[in-house]
């Protein structure tokens, strides 16, 4: 089965966030400089910041500490700084994804359940989608704060595909990352990866993974029984 066929034939789809749904890069790097920057430090790079983000705002602190050869005591103040510089520019220059727009009003349409799991904070992840006009499609949002755990444990995915009131089988994980298809192998839930997100490299070959290239080319091989399920 490729990864079209299975992305429209489950009823519980869960989505990962950064560098699935959203391009959200370019202000998770701005916000971490300008904290670095309040404490008289050098800057990092994207491609920093694209390799950490997925341990959310803590990974990217501890990989800017180790690439700057900071002080791991500098590491609870300028997490709290990175927060509240991303909090007040978490929608400047990030965007969804070419044809995320169109695809989840199709999966609304056709009476999917859909839910977002992220390692955002959760009220963080719900004010992002909200800025981007996305929060309406989901029924539900996980972020990092909502269980006692975060991906890549199951636990958050359970979670999400508990409040679709799916069960695993029917449930689906779409992520971009290595910490995304832990998470869907440890919940024995099956997993498609967005080879254009920030994680994916060369990620297809696992067991359990399947790739697909872009939005658009999942949106071409809708179904025909459009309003079906």
């Amino acid at each position: 089965m490729n990864a079209a066929d299975l992305f429209w034939q489950r009823q519980a789809l869960v989505f990962d966030l950064d560098g699935t749904l959203v391009h959200t890069l370019p202000d998770l790097t701005d916000a971490l400089n300008q904290a670095l920057a309040g404490e008289g430090l050098g800057r990092v790079s994207e491609d920093l910041v694209r390799g950490s983000l997925h341990g959310g705002l803590e990974g990217s602190v501890d990989a800017a500490i180790d690439h700057l050869g900071l002080a791991p005591a500098l590491r609870p103040r300028l997490v709290d700084r990175y927060a509240v510089c991303y909090e007040q520019a978490l929608a400047v220059r990030s965007a969804p994804y070419p044809g995320v727009r169109s695809i989840l009003d199709r999966l609304c349409g056709r009476g999917v359940r859909l839910a977002v799991c992220t390692n955002k904070l959760e009220a963080q992840a719900v004010r992002l989608l909200e800025a981007l006009e996305l929060l309406g499609s989901f029924e539900l949002v996980v972020g990092a704060d909502t269980c006692a755990e975060r991906k890549p444990s199951p636990v958050p995915l359970l979670h999400a595909i508990a409040g679709l009131q799916a069960e695993t089988h029917e449930a689906l994980l779409i992520g971009d990352s290595a910490v995304d298809a832990a998470c869907a192998f440890g919940a024995e839930v099956s997993c498609l990866l967005f080879t254009g997100g920030y994680g994916f490299r060369g990620l297809g070959t696992s067991p359990g993974v399947l790739p697909f290239a872009s939005w658009g080319s999942l949106l071409r091989s809708e179904p025909s029984d459009v309003g079906e399920v």
